[in-house]
């Protein structure tokens, strides 16, 4: 006899969502805390934390979804921190490169050494305050009753749904980086698998990203031309990469 209960997914996805309708909500209102304190989104973007704190807000109302965040380093993280750091990196730098050669020429950050150091804090901070909301509620949350492959693309279609300021470039250029929030979150979930979703792993990787467009892509970040080819780029890295891990390691379908 089958003692599973059919309306636990469904109990399940209705908590989730009041996860995402808090981060939502939150969203803006540290967007006018940020503007009241004036503090400059180059050094920090205090939005960032709202997944983190919807996550604490919903464990409290729900403690049925009290989730443990992984820091515990073993031989398997150890092992997966080089690709935390250069897989995301070295797709924007192949982006970057690769509308050179289509000439969609874009200008890279040049004051680096004065500015990248009052940025570097922010970064850390917001991918931190992303990846816990994220990758250490939602991802582990859905993966208990759904596959690990469906759930990363909707964890990075729901992503890419929550940066709000995007939806002013138009559908074309919200197309194109939910394209690439959808792969990054498949590519982080191959990087995530066997290390009980480690939240260095999951941080390293956003903030490798953000250092990438810092880098390369700081003054094209509103163009759609840009995010469409760093979509596609990053949509074929997931596809090959995924395909070739599901070959190797069980558990990932």
């Amino acid at each position: 006899m089958n003692d599973v209960n059919p309306h636990k997914p469904r109990k399940l996805i209705g908590k989730l969502f009041v996860f995402y309708l808090i981060t939502l909500l939150l969203t803006p209102i540290l967007g006018v805390g940020q503007e009241f304190l004036k503090i400059s989104y180059d050094r920090i973007a205090i939005p960032q934390m709202a997944p983190a704190l919807a996550f604490v807000i919903t464990t409290i109302l729900f403690p049925s979804l009290k989730t443990r965040l992984n820091f515990q380093f073993d031989k398997h993280v150890f092992l997966r921190l080089w690709q935390a750091i250069f897989i995301p990196f070295g797709l924007i730098v192949i982006c970057y490169f690769g509308c050179g050669l289509i000439d969609l020429t874009f200008e890279p950050t040049t004051n680096l050494i004065t500015a990248l150091p009052l940025s570097i804090g922010g970064m850390v901070f917001g991918s931190m305050g992303e990846e816990i909301g994220w990758r250490g509620f939602l991802q582990p949350s859905l993966e208990k009753k759904y596959a690990k492959f469906p759930t990363a693309l909707l964890v990075g279609f729901f992503w890419g749904l929550w940066h709000m300021g995007n939806y002013q470039y138009g559908w074309v250029f919200m197309a194109g980086f939910l394209l690439f929030t959808m792969s990054a979150s498949i590519l982080l979930r191959i990087v995530l698998h066997g290390t009980n979703n480690h939240m260095v792993l999951s941080i390293l990787f956003h903030l490798s990203i953000n250092l990438g467009f810092y880098i390369f892509f700081k003054n094209a970040l509103t163009e759609a031309t840009m995010i469409v080819a760093n979509g596609i780029v990053w949509a074929f890295a997931a596809f090959v990469l995924w395909m070739t891990s599901k070959k190797k390691q069980r558990g990932l379908v």
